[in-house]
């Protein structure tokens, strides 16, 4: 997600928010902008302008573990699909228009991003390892 906001804001039109920093490079992009830093962690606890810490950690743990469901975007497309047959929604596509090409991140850039993001890193890993229960009443 990270990566993809900043390759968006580098494409985007002339004066397009935080792209004078994006320009500057991956670095002032994440120092800069709030929105690239633990977002995850942000929306799931409702705070949105504070820099999260291991409080907002713990709190969005809990709050996660009262959604109905969490799709991966690792397997997009099937986990929707999955989810909309398992809760019987009928569809006929499911459309990315805003799908782009570009160059992936090196190994350098992913672990700068790593470091901007290891809360939302931690609550994806629990949620990968099972470790959080979603969906269980």
């Amino acid at each position: 997600r990270v990566w993809s906001q900043y390759q968006m804001v580098l494409r985007s039109e002339k004066g397009y928010p935080y792209q004078k920093f994006a320009q500057q490079g991956l670095a002032v992009f994440l120092e800069k902008c709030w929105a690239v830093r633990n977002m995850n962690c942000r929306y799931i606890t409702g705070e949105l302008e504070a820099e999260p810490n291991t409080n907002t950690l713990d709190r969005a743990f809990e709050n996660l573990s009262q959604f109905y469901a969490v799709l991966s975007f690792e397997n997009f497309s099937s986990d929707v699909i999955a989810f909309l047959e398992e809760n019987q929604i009928s569809f006929s596509k499911i459309p990315n228009e805003r799908k782009s090409s570009y160059l992936g991140p090196t190994e350098e850039e992913v672990m700068l991003i790593k470091k901007y993001n290891e809360n939302d890193i931690s609550l994806f890993e629990k949620w990968k390892n099972k470790e959080l229960k979603v969906g269980e009443k």
